[in-house]
């Protein structure tokens, strides 16, 4: 049981216009605006990045894994494999092997990445052109803050020992077409 109660499914249906349930919806929807603002930035992070969508859940994948964030990792677990984040990748990121013959460069650079974020490091200009030579400096952005974005799921869902529910990919993405529909 979560340490904090739940809302009411229609109060945060009523707000984002659709009929889908979480636990994590039932736990922020205690603070309506920034739920509201949350769930807006999640969309544009589902839609709008330039990140390609691999790029994206391998980021939300790997912050899942160093937080220990079973909920984040049952809400992207499929739709990491229909952006095309493979079994064995998967499997390799839970073990903590980023090295991994799986993972491309370019790949292993990321998780790289995430994982200095993760510990708070600060970076140099000589490792930023580094990154620089991998990802444009749009998609510096969107990482870091597809990181933190998770990185805020994984402690709210931890903090408040959130119970994992794992909603298949499919309704996970009619969930941010219809909220995005709702939006405009």
């Amino acid at each position: 049981m979560a340490y904090i109660s739940y809302v009411e499914d229609a109060q945060y249906q009523e707000a984002l216009g659709s009929r889908q349930t979480a636990n994590l919806l039932r736990t922020i929807f205690h603070s309506p605006i920034w739920a509201k603002a949350f769930v807006q930035l999640a969309i544009v992070q589902t839609t709008q990045l330039s990140l390609p969508a691999a790029l994206r859940e391998l980021v939300i994948m790997h912050t899942a894994c160093l937080f220990q964030a079973e909920y984040v990792w049952a809400q992207h677990e499929g739709l990491s494999q229909m952006a095309g984040i493979t079994k064995e990748q998967r499997d390799n990121l839970r073990r903590g092997n980023i090295d991994a013959t799986v993972f491309s460069e370019k790949q292993k650079v990321l998780l790289h990445f995430i994982t200095r974020l993760q510990q708070g490091e600060a970076f140099n200009e000589n490792e930023i052109k580094t990154l620089s030579a991998y990802f444009s400096e749009q998609e510096l952005i969107e990482i870091v803050g597809v990181h933190g974005f998770a990185y805020t799921v994984a402690k709210l869902t931890r903090t408040f020992d959130v119970e994992v529910d794992p909603i298949d990919p499919e309704s996970i993405t009619d969930f941010v077409n219809t909220v995005a529909r709702q939006s405009n």
